[in-house]
C-alpha cells in the first residue's frame, strides 16, 4: 500500500516538473550561445523526467498493448535525448573556445568537464 502511494506521488511530481519545464521552454528564446546551452540543458532535463515517468508506467502496466506503446515511447524519448546531447555538445564546442579567448579559463575548464560528462552520457545511450 505504501509503495503504491509513493509511486503515485512520484508520477504526479514528475508530471508537474515536466509541465513546469515545458512552460519555461515555451517563454524563453535563446539570444546567446550560453542561453542556447541553458535551453538545451532544460530540454535534456525534461527528456530525462519523461523517461523516469515512462519507466514507472512501464513497471505498472499489465496490458500488452499499453506496454508496447510505452516501449515505443521510451525509444522515441531516448532518441530525442541522444539528439539533444549531441546538440548540447555542439554548443559547448562553441562556448569553450569563446570563454578561453575571453580569458575565462576557469569557466572553460568547467565546460570541458561538462562536455566530457555529456559525451559519456551519449556513449552510454548509444550503446
Amino acid at each position: 500500500m505504501q509503495k503504491e502511494a509513493v509511486r503515485k506521488i512520484m508520477k504526479r511530481k514528475l508530471r508537474k516538473l515536466i509541465r513546469n519545464t515545458d512552460f519555461l521552454l515555451l517563454f524563453k528564446t535563446p539570444l546567446t550561445p550560453e542561453e542556447a546551452y541553458e535551453m538545451s540543458e532544460l530540454r535534456m532535463d525534461k527528456l530525462k523526467l519523461q523517461l523516469q515517468l515512462n519507466s514507472l508506467l512501464l513497471e505498472e502496466t499489465k496490458d500488452g498493448e499499453e506496454r508496447k506503446k510505452l516501449e515505443e515511447e521510451r525509444k522515441r524519448l531516448q532518441s530525442m535525448l541522444v539528439d539533444e546531447l549531441r546538440n548540447g555538445i555542439e554548443i559547448l564546442d562553441v562556448l569553450i573556445p569563446n570563454f578561453k579567448q575571453l580569458g575565462l579559463d576557469e569557466k572553460a575548464e568547467e565546460l570541458l568537464v561538462l562536455r566530457a560528462a555529456r559525451e559519456s552520457e551519449l556513449l552510454e545511450l548509444s550503446s
